[in-house]
């Protein structure tokens, strides 16, 4: 190599040298601030925040801002710091919770880390990313406005330069704030829109083009259907219905909708729903309607799915097919396990056809009076609770109730009076094709008629020699054989 050339490549290396240890590695000139911007104000006192960056520009305001800091530890539903928060341009349009959350914890504990020093810094502020900032966040509180730009990331100290209300000073702070603000307008919307708990709902109403589907809540946690038919409901199928109500995922929205709900086929959605609350002094009915369009050409789904839900301003473009989860008829929200009781909790049970008793003695049982088996007992009544029906009727006959097969009367430990009984009766055999060898059987006051199989029927028929406990018989006695 020659000299020049070395010259040349040595005084690069020193150039590089004195860019590191001077702007990337500052910390020689560099102070050590640690000062908190917020100091003092907290999530709920913010009350406009304005983001343009590289992906796009959004206003988040706050229409509840408090002017005094609200305890975290206060269960008052007014003190969350996340309530009241839209999009500044769309009134109604509610955020992400998550991301929501993340931008006012990295505000709240935004500060300046290094502080560079004014004689320390390069003229040209393009080196430290100031000049055209990555991103630039105003941030509103007591009447109050502050602004912040970002720039470049310092991969060397996990840093990011950033400066303050345009002034003179540069700082390196951490990324969380830049990190937590980076995001799309639509990144920060709620994209989980239907928001209610269970315990919250006391009607559902499902309606698929012209066919009804109607549940009510009843006060100890069990649902009922009310149409196309009255019969009980499984609470575990009603849960996930509702769950999956609250799962309805939104890919993308369309603001503001105006008059185009023919256009994504919600002018004659073909489900609607509607969510009555128990308390409507504190949420209103809530209405959704769920439509398709026909996707553009070029696409592999031949449809699209749109929601509209009343209160929002938008229709939401839904990231799946909802209907395939949602259209289901009444039989299969049916309750199956109409008899269910705790085995812990029977004190007595009395059948007849065949005739026997149970009857709870202390901590063990006793079988027609006699010592039972404990053990045996407690998987006899288990077979009770586990009995399912296969079908139900679909037309009103003679059940044989009045002669049954077998009836047997369940009394709960309750303590309350009179005691709580539980009845179950297993009627007539059917003799058709279609169920041959299968009974009818209802509980209570035989209102819900069902169907079982014959082996579920000599599952729980009730035999005393399969429930009493052993005898132990004594072994006989060995007696010496004779001497010859």
């Amino acid at each position: 190599m020659s000299l020049k050339k070395t010259l040349v490549l040595a005084l690069l290396l020193i150039g590089a040298a004195v860019y590191i240890f001077k702007i990337e590695i500052p910390q020689g000139e560099a102070k050590k601030t640690e000062k908190n911007i917020f100091r003092g104000v907290t999530k709920s006192q913010f009350e406009k925040i304005e983001v343009s960056g590289k992906q796009g520009s959004y206003i988040l305001v706050n229409t509840k801002p408090v002017a005094e800091p609200v305890s975290a530890q206060s269960s008052d539903p007014a003190a969350d710091a996340l309530a009241g928060w839209e999009l500044g341009d769309l009134k109604g349009a509610e955020l992400d919770r998550g991301s929501l959350n993340s931008l006012l914890s990295a505000l709240v504990g935004f500060r300046e880390e290094i502080s560079i020093p004014k004689d320390e810094q390069e003229s040209d502020l393009t080196i430290y990313g100031l000049k055209d900032p990555e991103l630039l966040l105003k941030a509103w509180h007591s009447g109050q406005e502050l602004a912040i730009s970002f720039g470049k990331n310092n991969s060397y100290l996990s840093k990011r330069y950033a400066s303050i209300n345009g002034q003179a000073g540069i700082f390196l702070v951490s990324d969380a704030l830049f990190t937590a603000a980076n995001k799309s307008r639509t990144e920060m919307r709620n994209h989980t829109p239907v928001g209610f708990a269970d315990s919250e709902i006391s009607e559902l109403l499902l309606n698929f083009d012209g066919q009804k589907l109607k549940f009510l809540a009843h006060s100890d946690g069990q649902w009922k259907i009310a149409e196309p038919f009255a019969a009980s409901a499984s609470s575990t199928a009603v849960s996930n219905l509702l769950m999956q109500l609250r799962n309805l995922r939104a890919e993308d929205f369309i603001d503001p909708p105006g008059d185009r709900a023919a256009e994504y086929g919600l002018e004659k959605p073909q489900l609607e729903i509607d969510l009555n609350f128990k308390d409507s002094t504190k949420r209103a009915p809530l209405h959704l309607g769920i439509g398709s369009a026909s996707a553009p050409q070029g696409q592999q789904a031949q449809f699209r799915w749109f929601m509209n839900l009343s209160g929002k301003p938008s229709i939401f473009k839904l990231s799946a097919d909802p209907l395939s989860a949602l259209n289901r008829d009444a039989g299969f929200y049916r309750e199956k396990k109409l008899f269910q009781v705790i085995s812990d909790q029977v004190q007595k049970v009395n059948c007849s056809a065949p005739a026997l008793s149970l009857t709870k003695n202390g901590e063990h049982w006793e079988v027609n009076g006699k010592p039972g088996d404990d053990v045996f007992v407690k998987e006899a009544l288990q077979r009770f609770s586990n009995l399912e029906a296969e079908s139900f009727p679909n037309q009103e006959q003679d059940f044989g109730f009045n002669s049954p097969t077998l009836r047997c009367q369940f009394t709960l430990k309750s303590g309350a009076k009179p005691e709580l009984v539980r009845t179950l009766v297993v009627g007539k055999r059917l003799d058709d094709k279609q169920n041959m060898g299968r009974y009818f059987a209802a509980v209570d006051d035989l209102s819900e008629p069902f169907i079982i199989s014959e082996q579920s029927l000599a599952g729980i028929t009730p035999r005393e020699e399969a429930l009493l406990k052993p005898i132990n018989t004594p072994a006989p006695l060995l007696t010496p054989a004779a001497a010859p």
